[in-house]
């Protein structure tokens, strides 16, 4: 599932204040940019593990607002703390410290979990 601009649950009066802001920036487009990356960003912090889609949306909301906010100006301190308060979540996420969240499914050329590569053999840990 793609995340979109009226996923951010912000009202529709400061998307549109943060449009025209941009549009005087130069950077009319920056929503459209800014979704996506932000999206691959916590999507490859989580991919290690089975995340449910609302918790990376949660975390997804506050990296594009500060985003966002940090090309028409000043970031306000309620967006750089939910920023920081998302980045240390996903740095939780990403070193395994979840136990609820079970670990994603092996692609091609991963190692399954128990195993560990020495030179080019497999071993078990």
């Amino acid at each position: 599932m793609a995340f979109t601009e009226s996923d951010l649950t912000i009202s529709q009066a400061e998307i549109d204040d943060l449009k025209d802001a941009l549009a005087n920036t130069g950077q009319p487009n920056a929503f459209a940019q800014t979704i996506p990356e932000r999206e691959i960003q916590v999507r490859n912090w989580t991919a290690a593990y089975n995340v449910p889609e609302e918790t990376l949306m949660r975390l997804w909301r506050p990296l594009v607002l500060f985003h966002i906010y940090g090309l028409v100006g000043p970031i306000p301190a309620y967006r750089k703390s939910a920023y920081d308060e998302a980045m240390a979540e996903l740095t939780a996420i990403r070193d395994g410290k979840f136990p609820q969240y079970a670990l994603a499914d092996t692609q091609p050329g991963q190692l399954a979990t128990g195993e560990a590569k020495f030179g080019s053999r497999p071993k078990i840990i």
